[in-house]
């Protein structure tokens, strides 16, 4: 079994936390645990310090969730290092699932992941949002995140590793001084692994490696995330072009087109297509629990529209990124 640290950042989760934390202290009591409370108060979690042994607690106002994993990350001595959302639920198995990968991977594997999947006890709102993020039209190639592929064991990449539980080895990272960006607030592990294949290392996808991931049940709360999202993928690509694809232009291209068509200058032909891709592709999405058809068809509206507001505010800022991280970097 490898040495390895466990890095968990919150914010206003403190339920979650301590749920997570008592589990961690059932599957892996003796592990290292860093707890860094970001934006909040320490001594509001003053109860669940002595909940979970060998966990260090720190505390800061930073800017965005990479600048807080990156201040846990030099305190890590171990040889690799878990990263863990503070709302997630893990399976009994996950760590000898886990163990099996790392043992089986290659020499030059970095990191290692799964997708996610919506908890067991969890909403019809988020079992709903859990089969919209399999949509092809509502997450693109980055569905796999959210899906067990049938293959077991693959390359892994950015499209299907996932922030919520990713795993890292931490010799290449001191090596080669690899951090997450402090510029950007979501989207953060893009570019993380990213820079760990352009430096020659390896990332596995493992359809085994699973948690269960508690969704956004608010709508107002989920847009706000699905524009933020779109808005910093765009900003990634000014950190790096390995980043950039036209697929996470077309839903701003449909943002356009709906501004387009409400004024009269476009036709209703490429609307009916949409209309007709979206319902189709929903079926096949919610094809197990069709009940929830209706709400998965709206999410996955809601999420083409957010994403592509975010995509368009944030390639209005593009020129200023690009102009900024060049002088910069």
């Amino acid at each position: 079994m490898p040495s390895f640290s466990i890095i968990i950042v919150t914010y206003k989760r403190k339920d979650r936390l301590k749920a997570l934390l008592l589990q961690l202290n059932e599957l892996c009591q003796q592990t290292t645990k860093y707890i860094v409370v970001n934006g909040e108060a320490l001594d509001q979690y003053t109860d669940l310090k002595n909940l979970c042994p060998h966990t260090h607690w720190l505390q800061g106002n930073f800017e965005t969730p990479g600048m807080a994993r990156n201040e846990a990350l030099k305190k890590v001595s171990t040889d690799w290092v878990l990263f863990l959302d503070d709302d997630i639920v893990l399976p009994n198995d996950y760590f000898s699932s886990s163990f099996a990968a790392i043992e089986n991977a290659s020499k030059d594997t970095i990191c290692i992941g799964g997708p996610d999947h919506s908890p067991l006890n969890g909403s019809i709102f988020q079992e709903a949002l859990s089969l919209t993020l399999r949509s092809p039209m509502a997450t693109a190639h980055t569905r796999l995140r959210h899906d067990r592929m049938t293959k077991e064991i693959t390359q892994g990449h950015e499209s299907n590793l996932i922030l919520c539980h990713l795993w890292m080895r931490m010799d290449f990272q001191r090596k080669n001084k690899l951090f997450f960006s402090r510029h950007l607030f979501r989207n953060e592990e893009n570019y993380l692994i990213n820079q760990i294949i352009q430096h020659q290392g390896k990332a596995l996808y493992s359809s085994k490696l699973f948690v269960y991931h508690y969704r956004k049940t608010r709508i107002d709360h989920l847009a706000q995330a699905v524009f933020s999202s779109g808005f910093h993928r765009v900003k990634s690509f000014s950190l790096s072009k390995k980043l950039f694809s036209f697929l996470f232009l077309i839903p701003a291209v449909w943002v356009v087109y709906l501004g387009l068509f409400t004024l009269g200058y476009a036709s209703h032909h490429l609307l009916t297509m949409y209309i007709t891709l979206t319902l189709f592709i929903s079926m096949k999405v919610s094809m197990e629990r069709g009940a929830l058809l209706p709400l998965v068809i709206i999410y996955q509206i809601l999420m083409n529209f957010f994403y592509g507001l975010g995509v368009l505010w944030g390639l209005l800022r593009l020129p200023f990124w690009l102009f900024f991280f060049k002088r910069n970097f």
